[in-house]
């Protein structure tokens, strides 16, 4: 599982260069160029630069990957209005075709609703929207095999017309000819507005696992990403779901799964008290604070000297109740808080076979008593890693796959498939609908 930073807006250097070299990857959004009211290619241009610049910048000299955002938010916040979606198109394809070459992946441009333009929320109006889109797009799918290994085709799921329309699109385009990559879209902000008990993505990432066995290009990898991620628990399921998918495809193929969130970046820029993860070993410390940060920890990510005095001096300032001069100081330090938490969920899922545990039980009251059991050891051997609602959501959570797990070593078969689909979205219980 890869964590892939969320880019652009900014100007401390140190701190791009701080975190793209830890996570070697960095996602960057055109929202930038078609925010404007009169956005067209001269906008384009200048995000364009600036993608270019910051791949050159921070992410070649790591050996890593830059991903394009398609920058379909700026219409969903409602900074375009749906009488510009055909040029929110234009540019997008025009992006797409010229700099092929730049980025290493990038996302289709999903047009899911809007929360400005109310009337345009149709499901005519949103399958319309997204087929000009796609029918745009597959031209160049077709033309370019280069494209086809870099693009992420994104998938809704949280209103049943919402996944009735992109089940449509990927059956009736026949996109299953491009598509090595998938990406799960509509999760920011879900869990907030729903308050659903467990991880909400499992029979999406199920459905597009079957969607790839099924297509032509079973025996090659699966790209599985999942956009604005950031909930711990979550975090947790998508290392478990790659574990998983990766045994079902032994000896085939690989699984690569990632997720994006801008939260590690701005969250302390919002909030005093922070923790700091560290694995050392088969250890797992925690400390109360991102100030308790060994200094040996702190300048590993500094990226000189210099930066390493800026960290310290903030650092001195926040015990002082001071007012930070830069308050995107403690970001890189966050960042490498949570890829070792990530790294933390990782070692416990094999340390505890859980997707063993998963495989073995014969219902989910017997998986429920199994993961009990496995939750008091890690209490007593790692206090405090879990707190009591993330320990009940990926146990709930991990119970509800079971059922996914059964239907895929089982029958597999379609009927069985949607129906699970269907409650999976009444599950969840998002409120909004398309007319």
């Amino acid at each position: 599982m890869g964590y892939v930073y969320v880019a652009g807006g900014g100007t401390d250097v140190a701190m791009d260069q701080a975190i793209t070299r830890q996570t070697r990857s960095a996602l960057y959004s055109l929202i930038s160029g078609l925010r404007q009211k009169d956005f067209g290619l001269h906008t384009l241009e200048r995000v364009t630069c600036d993608i270019r610049e910051f791949a050159s910048r921070f992410v070649a000299p790591v050996g890593g990957k830059i991903v394009t955002d398609s920058g379909g938010y700026s219409f969903i916040k409602g900074d375009i209005p749906p009488s510009k979606l055909r040029m929110l198109i234009d540019c997008y394809t025009v992006y797409l075709e010229s700099e092929i070459d730049k980025y290493d992946y990038v996302f289709s441009l999903d047009i899911p609703f809007s929360l400005k333009y109310q009337a345009f929320n149709t499901a005519k109006n949103v399958l319309d929207a997204n087929m000009d889109s796609l029918l745009r797009t597959r031209p160049l799918l077709d033309d370019h095999a280069l494209l086809q290994e870099k693009f992420y085709y994104v998938w809704h799921f949280k209103m049943m017309e919402q996944f009735a329309i992109w089940k449509y699109l990927y059956t009736h385009l026949e996109m299953d000819r491009f598509i090595r990559n998938h990406a799960i879209g509509g999760l920011v902000g879900l869990k907030k507005a729903t308050h659903v008990p467990f991880t909400p993505f499992t029979g999406m990432s199920y459905y597009i696992l079957s969607r790839h066995l099924q297509g032509p290009f079973a025996d090659e990898d699966l790209g599985l990403h999942f956009l604005g991620v950031y909930a711990p628990s979550d975090r947790f399921h998508i290392a478990f779901l790659e574990k998983l998918f990766r045994g079902y495809l032994a000896g085939v193929a690989d699984v690569r799964t990632s997720y994006d969130s801008v939260n590690p970046k701005l969250t302390v820029c919002m909030n005093k008290e922070v923790p700091l993860y560290m694995v050392q070993g088969e250890d797992f410390k925690i400390y109360p604070s991102l100030l308790d940060a060994p200094e040996d920890v702190v300048r590993g990510i500094a990226v000189d000297d210099g930066h390493f005095r800026q960290i310290v001096s903030e650092m001195d300032r926040r015990r002082a109740g001071k007012r930070l001069k830069n308050s995107s100081a403690f970001s890189p330090l966050n960042v490498f808080s949570n890829l070792q938490l990530d790294k933390f969920f990782d070692m416990v899922i094999d340390q505890y076979d859980l997707t063993g545990e998963v495989a073995k039980a014969v219902s989910p009251t017997n998986l429920k008593g199994r993961l009990v059991r496995i939750f008091k050891d890690i209490e007593t051997r790692y206090p405090k890693a879990f707190s009591t609602h993330m320990k009940n959501t990926i146990c709930l959570t991990l119970e509800r796959t079971w059922y996914w797990h059964q239907w895929f070593v089982g029958r597999r078969d379609e009927a069985t498939l949607e129906e699970y689909m269907a409650r999976t979205i009444r599950g969840i219980g998002f409120r909004g609908r398309l007319n």
